[in-house]
C-alpha cells in the first residue's frame, strides 16, 4: 500500500509541464467540461488562452481547485488547463484498477484529447512512469533489505 501511494504521488507531482496547444480555445475555470477514459469521467478546467498550454495536476488527497491561485495568475498570458483525476473532486469514481500506470493512462488521455503537444523540454508521461516504477522497485527491495 505505501508503495503505491509513493508511485502515485511521484507521478503526480512530476507531472506540471508545459504544453503546447493546436488551438486558442478560451472557457471560463468556472465551468467543468468532462471526458472520458475506459468509461470513466475525467472533469477539467480550460482557461486563458495563448500558444502555450500549462496543464496542472494535483496531487494525493486533493482537486483541481487546488491550483486556483496559479489559474487566475497564468491564464492572463496562457491557456491554462487543470484536472480532476478520477477518483478526486468531480471525476468518476468508478474504476476497479487504481494505480500508477492507470493515473498515467488518464493523463495521457487528457492530452491527446485536448490536443496538447509536449514541449521539448517537457518530460514525456512513459519517463515519468518509468522512473516511479523504478523508485517502488527500489522502494520494495529497501524494505525487504531492512526488514
Amino acid at each position: 500500500m505505501k508503495a503505491s501511494i509513493l508511485s502515485a504521488i511521484c507521478i503526480l507531482s512530476v507531472l506540471q509541464f508545459s504544453c503546447n496547444s493546436k488551438s486558442n480555445k478560451s472557457t471560463t475555470a468556472d465551468k467543468p467540461i468532462k471526458i472520458s477514459n475506459e468509461g470513466v469521467n475525467i472533469v477539467y478546467s480550460d482557461s486563458g488562452n495563448g500558444d502555450t498550454t500549462l496543464l496542472f495536476v494535483h496531487g494525493w488527497g486533493i482537486n483541481r481547485s487546488y491550483w486556483s491561485n496559479q489559474v487566475n495568475y497564468f491564464s492572463k498570458k496562457y491557456r491554462v488547463v487543470t484536472i480532476d483525476l478520477p477518483g478526486f473532486g468531480q471525476s468518476g469514481k468508478n474504476r476497479n484498477i487504481w494505480n500508477t500506470e492507470a493515473y498515467g493512462l488518464d493523463l495521457d488521455t487528457v492530452i491527446s484529447q485536448l490536443h496538447l503537444k509536449m514541449s521539448s523540454l517537457s518530460v514525456t508521461l512513459w519517463q515519468v512512469i518509468l522512473f516511479c516504477r523504478r523508485l517502488l522497485m527500489l522502494q520494495m527491495m529497501l524494505s525487504d533489505w531492512w526488514e
